[in-house]
C-alpha cells in the first residue's frame, strides 16, 4: 500500500513546475532534518529524480 501512494505522489509531483517541486522538495527536507523518518527517503529520492529530470532548458521556437 505505502508503494502505491508514493508512486502516485510522485506521477502527481511530475507535471509540477521545476520551481515548485524545488519548494516541494526544500520543505520536505527541512521537516526530515527536523524530525526524522516522518517523511520516508524513498518519497525525497523519488522527488530529486522527478526534479532533476524536469531541469532542462526550455527552447524557444523561432518565430514564422
Amino acid at each position: 500500500m505505502p508503494k502505491l501512494l508514493i508512486g502516485s505522489l510522485l506521477a502527481y509531483a511530475a507535471r509540477l513546475r521545476f520551481s515548485t517541486l524545488c519548494l516541494i522538495g526544500v520543505a520536505l527536507l527541512i521537516v526530515n532534518v527536523l524530525l526524522p523518518e516522518v517523511v520516508p527517503f524513498e518519497v525525497l529520492f523519488g522527488l530529486g529524480t522527478v526534479l532533476l529530470s524536469s531541469w532542462k532548458k526550455r527552447s524557444i521556437p523561432p518565430p514564422p
